[in-house]
């Protein structure tokens, strides 16, 4: 079992100081902190029951703290030993159970520690075996004659006494249970004060340093301190008490602010049986406080005005911690509010201040937590009231001075530069000569019959270096001297705080980027600057219209302007910022001027695309081959700019436009991506510098139409005995029918013609009247979209039997049909590359024939070709279809002869 010294600490109460056992309790009060004589070595684990903590010592004790989890908040532990503290940090702790913990070393030497009166200088008392019946009364004592115990066990632990005699109990010397009592223990207390530690009276004035302590009945005791030695015997109950006298102290001792370990006690304790013990512990000293007045009384040390009426605050401060604060105002004592970092300040209600009096006296005590106590200087404080003159003081003249007459005490610009000049007035006996002196002028005055003086000193007296103040600044000094004609004299003098400039800006571009977009206009926008930080008010004034400014602690400001703030019609706005410090000084920011950009203007789309050769807002497939291009006007700086393409069939498609610096936007559109035989509607959306959004849209921009015209089939030829071919009939052609010749040497000639309609049949007629032999034909339709056939007529004449097809001959033709059919015995020699250049934008290339007798007349060479087994119909022909591995396929009719060549 262990006895545990305790400590609870509530503000403004003296500490509390007590022992526990094992199992025993400690209440703390609301507010109140607990400091347990243990080390962090000392406690096993921490827990929640209810409202109590439960500490579990490393030897199996358990101390209970009550009302350690009120409903005012959770208290604060503490452990401390050796002059050394902890602060215990619980985590968790919010329901019944085991808390888990950490430990914040406390700073216990600084002479502002906050935790003074927490701190056990002693070590943590020894745990004790306690076999036999103890007086109640040693222990109300606090069991005090546990402590120092260890001291006293001799250091050989065999089972023997050191002499021959057997011992098995293992309890001392001899056999028996009560061996223990030959054990001599003693214990000291370092002051003999409740809250152990030396203060100031203890120290001396209180008859010397005293020392208390418990050994056994009739022990000599022998108290070592500082060199001194005094001898004395334990009484009856065991209890010394010796005293020191008070210089036994160095004086380095006497400077002691704040509990520091002072010099060492030493005890020794003996009876006449020859059994010893000794114990020490050091003495904790605090012999000093302290406590002032930091703020001129009444704002500058005059009662008037409505102080008189309204009463007001003194501050001042003292030292940090447990410290109470008593102002004796005019013999009425008034407690002050003391803080934790010991600024202090009281309430001094109009009551308090007596009516007839022409003066009060002001005096603050203050007492530390140890009992120190400190008085400031009686400070004797004018009572100046207009309607009721003071009598002119007998005796000591007095005279005071207010800095600058104003009521903030500071000077700002305008009572520096615009004025009037810089005013100093105070009060001191009527009829009183005064001289005021600041910064090397002077000026006399004689005062009033209320004992009030004024002086102005002009605005130039200031030198340069001051009116670039920002931020209150000790000024220069006043001093004011006055005199009486009996020859009594006074004297005052202060600096005078100057602070002449403030500042203010806009510190975010307005509405983000300097320019009030449509949305900002019709909801609004916020604005943000920064200013002097202090108590500064910003004014933002929009197109005449004056909005209060939000200014946070660190000078940063924001104010959300409001619509009816922005004229609907306005094009620009105009802003300015004014901003007043705490001490009146006022700047004003450049006007700014914002322009409003409502709109994406201009914003156009041009159709059809580029590619519309003839502009007729139909794009056929030689327009569309490689794509097209859409193009466009629209803001400069505009970004994005969205281009969305919707085709009849309700698929649409969205592309990112490229714009140029001039506002020129456009877009490419990959041929894969058109649709034929759809019409485009075409919407361009773009963004603006400004944030501003805008949608054109053309309903009908261009149609496609890729499909091309079923080349011509030749029915007969018209020609005489010399091969000359005067007109050709051809089966219904659906559009009009261009002739042109080819001669073996490839070389290509338009031929006008005329086409007649007979019924099933177009007569085509040559206007020159014939073509001549070894020419072949190229016939030719072309729909209204542009989109051209071409069928390839191949005339015995020309051929001679033998077709050698060039494509560089029939450029610009798409061939859809080679016809053989007039060709006698002509063999036609393809391979897939062929196909694909001659056919152009057809998907099919058909090849007709001539049979002869029931046989095949012509022949087809097929290279690289594979037939699909599939067949078509060519106005009632039938024709096998070949797989060339492109994107036309090969129709060859039944009257051919193919070859496949491998």
């Amino acid at each position: 079992m262990q006895s545990i010294n305790y400590r609870v600490v509530q503000p403004g109460i003296p500490a509390a100081d007590g022992v526990v056992l094992n199992g025993d309790r400690i209440f703390r009060p609301d507010g109140g902190k607990v400091s347990l004589n243990l080390r962090q070595a000392n406690v096993a684990s921490y827990s929640r029951d209810g409202s109590t903590l439960v500490v579990e010592l490393t030897n199996g004790d358990v101390i209970y703290i009550d009302n350690f989890f009120s409903a005012s908040g959770e208290g604060e532990l503490y452990l401390s030993a050796g002059g050394e503290a902890q602060m215990v940090e619980l985590y968790g702790g919010l329901t019944d159970g085991p808390i888990d913990v950490g430990y914040q070393v406390m700073d216990t030497t600084s002479k502002f520690s906050t935790i003074d009166n927490l701190i056990f200088y002693e070590e943590v008392l020894a745990p004790v075996a306690v076999p036999f019946q103890l007086d109640p009364a040693m222990l109300a004592g606090g069991l005090l004659l546990l402590a120092g115990a260890a001291a006293a066990l001799d250091d050989d632990d065999d089972d023997d006494d050191d002499d021959d005699d057997d011992d098995d109990d293992d309890n001392g010397d001899g056999d028996g249970p009560g061996d223990i009592i030959a054990e001599l223990t003693v214990t000291v207390d370092p002051t003999g004060r409740e809250d152990g530690i030396l203060n100031n009276a203890e120290v001396t004035e209180d008859g010397g340093i005293r020392f208390t302590g418990v050994t056994e009945a009739g022990a000599d005791v022998v108290v070592l301190f500082e060199g001194q030695e005094i001898t004395t015997v334990a009484d009856e109950n065991g209890l010394y008490d010796v005293t020191f006298p008070r210089d036994v102290l160095p004086p380095e001792y006497l400077d002691s602010d704040g509990a520091i370990p002072g010099p060492e006690v030493v005890v020794r304790a003996s009876t006449e049986d020859g059994r010893t013990a000794e114990t020490s512990a050091l003495v904790p000293i605090d012999v000093l406080t302290e406590v002032s007045i930091s703020e001129p009384i009444a704002g500058n040390d005059v009662i008037d005005g409505d102080e008189l009426t309204d009463g007001f605050q003194i501050t001042g401060e003292t030292e940090p911690g447990d410290t109470s604060v008593v102002v004796d105002f005019n013999g009425t004592e008034l407690v002050a509010d003391v803080a934790e970092d010991g600024t202090w300040s009281v309430d001094i209600p109009a009551s308090a201040i007596p009516e007839d009096a022409d003066s009060v006296d002001v005096t603050v005590i203050a007492t530390d937590y140890v009992g120190n106590t400190s008085s400031s200087e009686t400070m004797t404080v004018p009572i100046s009231d207009p309607g009721n003159p003071p009598e002119p003081p007998i005796g000591t003249l007095a005279v005071t001075v207010e800095p600058t007459g104003r009521e903030d005490g500071i000077l700002n610009n305008a009572e520096v530069t615009e004025d009037g000049g810089i005013r100093f007035t105070g009060v001191t006996e009527a009829g009183a000569d005064v001289v005021v002196a600041f910064l090397g002028a002077e000026l006399t005055a004689v005062a009033d019959d209320t004992g009030r003086y004024e002086v102005t000193f002009p605005r130039g007296v200031l030198p340069p270096e001051y009116l670039d103040s920002d931020g209150a600044i000790p000024g220069p000094e006043v001093v004011v001297s006055a005199s009486t004609d009996d020859g009594r004299t006074a004297e005052a003098s202060r600096l005078v705080p100057i602070d002449v400039l403030t500042e203010v800006g806009i510190s975010v571009p307005v509405a983000g980027d300097d320019i009030v977009n449509a949305a900002e206009a019709r909801e609004g926008f916020l604005l943000e600057g920064t200013t002097e930080p202090g108590d500064t008010e910003v004014i933002v004034t929009v197109s005449g219209m004056d909005l209060v400014a939000d200014v946070n602690p660190d000078g940063t400001w924001s104010v959300q302007i409001p619509p009816e703030a922005i004229p609907a019609d306005a094009s620009e706005l105009e802003i300015s910022v004014e901003a007043t410090d705490y001490v009146g000084n006022t700047h004003t920011s450049p006007t700014s001027v914002v322009p409003i950009d409502r709109v994406v203007e201009p914003l156009t789309v041009d159709c059809p695309p580029d590619e519309d050769a003839n502009g007729d807002m139909v794009l056929n497939a030689a327009e569309a081959s490689t794509g097209i291009t859409l193009r466009g006007t629209t803001e400069v700086g505009s970004d994005p700019v969205e281009v969305t393409l919707q085709d009849s069939s309700g698929t649409s498609t969205t592309y990112v436009a490229t714009v140029d610096a001039d506002g020129g936007w456009v877009i490419e559109v990959p041929r894969e991506e058109i649709a034929d035989g759809v019409s485009y509607s075409i919407s361009v959306t773009a963004t603006d510098s400004a944030g501003n959004t805008r949608t054109v849209s053309e309903e009908s921009c261009f149609t496609t139409d890729f499909t091309l015209p079923t080349p011509v089939q030749v029915q007969a030829l018209t020609i005489d005995e010399n091969a000359n071919i005067s007109s050709t009939f051809v089966y219904n052609p659906d559009y009009t029918v261009e002739v042109a010749t080819i001669d073996s040497s490839g070389n290509v000639e338009q031929i006008a013609s005329t086409e007649t309609d007979i019924g099933s049949f177009s007569v085509v007629s040559f206007d020159n009247g014939s073509i001549g032999p070894g020419l072949d034909l190229l016939l030719t339709q072309t729909d209204e979209a542009g989109n051209s056939t071409t069928t390839y007529m191949a005339v015995d004449a020309a051929g001679g039997g033998k077709l050698a097809l060039d494509p560089a001959d029939v450029t610009g033709f798409d061939i859809g049909s080679i016809d053989l059919s007039f060709a006698s015995m002509a063999t036609l020699n393809l391979t897939p590359e062929l196909v694909d250049q001659v056919a152009g934008f057809n998907t099919r290339l058909t090849v007709l024939g001539n049979e002869e007798n029931g046989l095949a007349d012509d022949t087809a060479n097929l290279t690289g070709g594979t037939a699909t087994g599939d067949t078509v119909d060519l106005n009632g022909q039938s024709a096998a279809v070949y797989d060339l591995g492109g994107d036309v396929e090969l129709a060859i009719d039944d009257d051919l002869t193919v070859n496949l060549v491998t």
